[in-house]
């Protein structure tokens, strides 16, 4: 088992050296690189591309099969979640994925970018087996409130 450094969200997985990241910005006080031992659970959402984009060239044409997922609690409003995750945009997609054993990833929090402040735990696919992916049919609520 993985501890995220800094959070309470724990992966099945272990800790193997370091692999190349597609954007060093994209993480608050770097990231670690983990192999999962059992599936995770994770939400990818589609951007569209836009001003992300242009100044980030790993977000064009990405679609619902980006590489960069949002994992750890994500129980948000739209507005959070965008916040959190630094998203450069309005997204167009919800997908569920499950990262399957075995797979590789990049493992931290996000940079403040865009805006945003950032703090939104991420995952960035490295390689291994491709994550099973669930276009969701949905919206997702703009408005927080008390249970």
């Amino acid at each position: 088992m993985f501890q995220l450094p800094g959070s309470g969200t724990i992966l099945p997985a272990v800790q193997i050296p370091t692999a190349a990241t597609s954007a060093l910005n994209a993480w608050d006080g770097g990231y670690t690189t983990v192999r999962l031992t059992a599936p995770i659970d994770a939400i990818r959402v589609h951007l569209n591309g836009g001003v992300g984009a242009t100044v980030r060239p790993q977000l064009a044409g990405a679609g619902p099969f980006g590489r960069w997922f949002a994992i750890g609690d994500v129980i948000q409003t739209y507005g959070e979640y965008r916040a959190s995750r630094a998203l450069p945009g309005q997204f167009t997609h919800i997908t569920m994925a499950t990262m399957l054993p075995g797979t590789v990833i990049n493992v931290g929090a996000c940079s403040a970018l865009f805006g945003h402040e950032g703090g939104g735990e991420q995952a960035e696919y490295v390689l291994g087996p491709w994550p099973l992916l669930r276009t969701l049919d949905a919206h997702w609520s703009h408005q927080a409130g008390h249970a």
